[in-house]
């Protein structure tokens, strides 16, 4: 199995970090100007092709061994701009979900897991769009009410469909009186439900055409999509984010994010990469602080009573694909760097 690859570019101080994760336990490391050579106690090798940079072998630094993780720090020569991007654009550009439905139109919802059918025959009155989660309601009103009586509502009817960042909002007939909704068949996390009123995600349920991947990568990639947006309506350079999701009937987990870096250039192992060196692609990442609260802490109700700190909420199968990838990234920091301010060092966006 190829090694896996995180290299962070910093182009103002000419030089790069290199973190190398491999199975096998490394003997030799050697440098060129555009290459990374690998020798294992096995003696077998692999070279890792670093085309958009120059390097400068004999300025590395920093080397640490540890885990099966070798990182490093060298500076750069030269930075190839044909195949280097400075300005990245986030992932808010393609921030668009819109649901399959049609009005009017019989449809039915399935779980995503076993596609067992939740819902066999729905039909809408309306489909529409709600206003985003990161904006207060009453923008959305031509006039502000101050009084009680008066507010803004935006909760559907039986024949209503509302759908937001990656979930919709329905009122079933058949409502029970639980908070959480699972799949009869294979006992999959779907929804939860609030006042009657039903909210399924799309990564947990068909809503959207998005077949072709997996579960969790879908859930992760929503879930990094849902982040970059909230980033991009910020005012501030770093931004506090408290994900909150009901998991159980009982419980609500939180996932604490500080991003203190939204727009690092990286290069990660390519997504489709069958031959030899081992090959790499640029992405766009944000270096961020996290902590996991599996409960509201005093911690938690600081950061929510925080006018500055926005709080969102997300699927069950959004929060734990992004702590897994959080924690995959933080595992191949040195250890004396994984930890800052009581919380975890990571990066968000690239899938290890």
């Amino acid at each position: 199995m190829k090694p896996k690859v995180f290299i962070e570019i910093l182009p103002r101080l000419e030089t790069c970090y290199v973190f190398i994760k491999s199975e096998k336990k490394m003997k030799h490391l050697s440098l060129k100007d555009t290459t990374i050579h690998l020798i294992y106690m096995d003696e077998t090798e692999d070279t890792i092709q670093v085309d958009f940079v120059i390097l400068k072998p004999d300025t590395i630094s920093s080397l640490e061994v540890y885990d099966s993780v070798i990182n490093f720090r060298v500076q750069l020569d030269k930075i190839i701009s044909s195949k280097f991007s400075t300005s990245l654009a986030g992932l808010s550009d393609n921030f668009k979900f819109k649901p399959f439905f049609k009005e009017n139109y019989p449809i039915s919802i399935k779980c995503r897991c076993c596609d067992h059918e939740i819902f066999p025959t729905l039909s809408f009155r309306r489909v529409l769009p709600l206003p985003s989660g990161v904006l207060d309601k009453s923008e959305f009103f031509c006039h502000d009410h101050s009084d009680s009586v008066t507010k803004a509502s935006l909760s559907p009817s039986a024949e209503d469909c509302f759908y937001g960042n990656f979930y919709i909002l329905l009122q079933p007939t058949n409502a029970n009186s639980l908070n959480i909704l699972h799949c009869e068949r294979c006992l999959s996390w779907l929804g939860t439900f609030s006042n009657k009123i039903l909210k399924l995600w799309d990564c947990s349920t068909v809503l959207s055409d998005e077949k072709q991947f997996e579960t969790l990568e879908i859930a992760y990639r929503q879930f990094r999509q849902t982040i970059s947006y909230v980033a991009s309506t910020s005012f501030f350079g770093s931004i506090k984010i408290v994900v909150e999701s009901r998991v159980e009937e009982n419980e609500t987990n939180y996932l604490l994010l500080w991003i203190v870096d939204n727009d690092l250039a990286c290069f990660v192992n390519a997504e489709i990469d069958d031959g030899k060196p081992v090959s790499l692609m640029q992405k766009c990442v944000s270096k961020v602080l996290y902590l996991f609260q599996g409960q509201k802490t005093t911690m938690v109700e600081s950061w929510m009573k925080n006018i500055n700190v926005t709080t969102i909420d997300v699927a069950k199968q959004m929060l734990l694909s992004a702590l897994s990838n959080l924690n995959a990234i933080n595992k191949m920091l040195p250890p004396q760097s994984r930890q800052t301010n009581n919380m975890y060092l990571s990066y968000l966006d690239p899938i290890l």
